[in-house]
């Protein structure tokens, strides 16, 4: 009930949303709701993997494997979608985050569940260490765009080049 009074307040009570738009433009303000936003979405993308992974092992419908200890598809996409699914809503845009290339929610979400994944599992990293790591990466992401944008064109290159995929989509009127 919280969330549909403060949707309410934010929305409906002009003198509410008008003074809440002016504070989060201020440089301040911003800082502020980028560093509780990447807070929210760093809780959404670990609790998806935590979530999934211990789901996973109590699942008995099918016979573990034996060639991974650890399931990883699972909470990988998990921790992705809860990082970034938002962006896919409604479903009648499809996969259109993805298709336009340098979508920053889409990239880190991935980059953080994988990294927090492989840390926590393979690394042995303390879950809260990694936590704070991951968010920390979405925070400078979002309060430095244009380094960010510098580091994520350098290593989508190396990216491209490693696994030789095209770095744009082919022109189909060809």
């Amino acid at each position: 009930w919280i969330m549909v009074f403060s949707w309410y307040v934010t929305h409906h009570i002009p003198a509410v949303s008008v003074t809440w738009t002016r504070i989060a433009q201020t440089g301040p303000g911003w800082v502020v709701i980028s560093t509780c936003f990447a807070i929210f979405k760093t809780q959404q993308i670990v609790g998806g993997i935590e979530l999934t992974a211990a789901a996973v092992e109590h699942e008995e419908l099918e016979p573990h494997s034996r060639h991974f200890w650890t399931p990883a598809a699972g909470p990988l996409l998990c921790g992705f979608l809860s990082g970034c699914g938002g962006a896919f809503m409604p479903f009648s845009k499809g996969i259109k985050p993805l298709e336009t290339g340098k979508n920053w929610a889409v990239q880190s979400s991935l980059i953080a569940s994988v990294v927090y994944f492989g840390a926590t599992r393979s690394y042995h990293v303390e879950p809260l260490n990694a936590k704070l790591g991951i968010c920390l990466f979405r925070l400078f992401g979002d309060l430095l765009p244009t380094l960010r944008s510098r580091i994520m064109t350098l290593l989508t290159g190396i990216f491209y080049k490693a696994t030789n995929v095209r770095p744009a989509p082919v022109d189909p009127k060809v």
